[in-house]
């Protein structure tokens, strides 16, 4: 199983969403996501006074519909956030940790990062692939400095080509080769 920047530690990811320009976009979708069905998630529940019909708006549209796009240049321009207090307190908070993957995987794990990703955080990505090392998992974790969550999966990067490398060695029946511990 291969994964390049996957957003696994959900509560790392929301996280570090606050000092994302328009993070505040993003976790409009994974607010109206466990709004729509964990029914102890409410979107009025963590949005500013008159903010839940925007967060709700947001989350019913495609990323790259001009409304979307303009919210959050509206966002970044004014450094407004439509959210109050913290986004990963209370019934979210709860409901992001326990969907953090955990259980054993009986595959050979590859975990890709860049180094320099805005989106999903180095440290964040680090601190999850630690916790699975050490509940016995074996990653082989690669950060990839100077890379962002884009240019981590583009033709020419590095990740690309070691990852082709790493899935034809399972292929070919060679053992995998964990860091954990590295």
């Amino acid at each position: 199983m291969a994964a390049l920047a996957p957003a696994s530690n959900l509560t790392g990811f929301i996280d570090n969403l606050r000092d994302v320009s328009v993070g505040s976009l993003f976790a409009a979708y994974v607010l109206n996501a466990y709004a729509a069905n964990y029914p102890d998630v409410s979107v009025g529940a963590y949005a500013r006074p008159g903010g839940a019909p925007l967060i709700e708006g947001i989350g019913e549209r495609c990323l790259s519909e001009p409304a979307v796009l303009a919210s959050a240049a509206t966002s970044v321009a004014t450094g407004f956030s439509v959210f109050k207090g913290d986004i990963v307190a209370g019934a979210l908070g709860e409901r992001l940790e326990e969907n953090i993957p955990r259980g054993g995987i009986d595959l050979p794990v590859f975990v890709g990062q860049g180094g320099a990703d805005p989106l999903v955080g180095p440290d964040a990505q680090a601190d999850y692939v630690e916790s699975r090392c050490a509940d016995g998992q074996p990653i082989d974790y690669r950060v990839y400095e100077g890379l962002g969550h884009v240019s981590l999966v583009e033709a020419d990067s590095p990740a690309m080509v070691e990852l082709v490398e790493w899935t034809s060695a399972r292929f070919a029946g060679d053992p995998p080769t964990p860091t954990c511990g590295t």
